[in-house]
């Protein structure tokens, strides 16, 4: 009898063991939902992206000055939503740009493209290599 409890009592601690350090592995769920709010800036840079091109055609081709609305040209996601922080908006040259937000798990880029800078938090761009 004994060597049950003691057989039963190991495998329970092994159990928690491998759960604790899943846990530990993957961050919890708080990483989960700093990664999910992260996915959302993301997305919101990639659609202001579409702003300043369809700003930029309206333009001949040059790069705005700011991402400000147009009557043809209007987006949604200039603010981030879990902080109400402006997403920066940095032309760097006459065609090339960068779009900034404030990443809480930059180092995860499972979803970034080769357009991200992690150390920034930026997506760095160019209007000659975008496509319609």
């Amino acid at each position: 009898m004994r060597y049950d409890f003691l057989s039963y009592a190991g495998l329970a601690v092994i159990v928690a063991v491998a759960v604790a350090v899943g846990i530990w592995q993957i961050g919890g769920p708080g990483q989960g939902k700093r990664e999910k709010r992260d996915r959302v800036r993301y997305d919101h840079l990639i659609e202001l992206q579409s702003q300043v091109r369809c700003l930029a055609a309206e333009q001949g081709g040059k790069l705005p000055d700011s991402l400000e609305d147009t009557e043809n040209c209007q987006t949604t996601a200039a603010y981030d939503p879990y902080t109400g922080a402006a997403y920066v908006y940095r032309p760097t040259s006459q065609l090339s740009y960068q779009l900034c937000a404030d990443f809480e798990t930059p180092e995860t880029r499972a979803f970034y493209s080769r357009a991200f800078d992690p150390t920034s938090g930026c997506l760095v761009l160019d209007i000659r290599y975008q496509r319609r």
